[in-house]
């Protein structure tokens, strides 16, 4: 983890040179040099030894890094005039939305493992007829979480055709 957090904090040597590079900032030689100092210091305080590196955690932080640089530079470079207050806001909330949309995404991944590990536990353990029959259980509760949840109106012969479905399934398990 030492050489991990080390990788990430390199950010400012690569921001210092991009930003030269990129005729943003001239870079003295004291501000070189202080990177530099700040970069052993850190390496010191963390205690980080080369001898055990992990390449995956290597290159997810030094990607960490080449991203946080490409932000200051586009900041510095586009949003020179901007409001502080406002760009955090803006990244605060897409940050958020991207968080909710990941965690969504991962909810929905693990509902949909869930419900195929449910599937195939179903058809070994009751047959593939039954647990296939059953099934017509997911277009009637999609058809009641539509009405519940998004005000779609249900007509009496959808009604009729679910309430039919609904008992044939009852009955099918009651002769068992």
């Amino acid at each position: 983890m030492p050489i991990a957090i080390l990788t990430y904090f390199v950010y400012p040597l690569l921001t210092g040179l991009a930003a030269a590079a990129s005729g943003l900032e001239k870079i003295t030689w004291r501000g070189a040099a202080a990177a530099i100092a700040a970069f052993l210091g850190l390496a010191l305080m963390i205690g980080a030894h080369p001898t055990t590196l992990a390449a995956a955690g290597i290159l997810a932080a030094l990607g960490a890094a080449v991203c946080r640089v490409v932000i200051l530079l586009v900041t510095r470079a586009l949003l020179s005039g901007a409001d502080a207050l406002r760009i955090t806001w803006y990244s605060l909330v897409s940050s958020t939305v991207a968080l909710f949309l990941a965690a969504a995404l991962i909810a929905l991944s693990a509902a949909v493992t869930t419900g195929l590990i449910g599937v195939f536990a179903s058809t070994v353990r009751i047959g593939p007829f039954r647990t296939a029959l059953f099934m017509n259980l997911e277009p009637l509760l999609t058809a009641i979480g539509s009405a519940l949840f998004l005000a779609e109106v249900l007509t009496p012969l959808q009604a009729l055709g679910g309430a039919i479905m609904l008992a044939a399934l009852v009955m099918f398990q009651l002769r068992r």
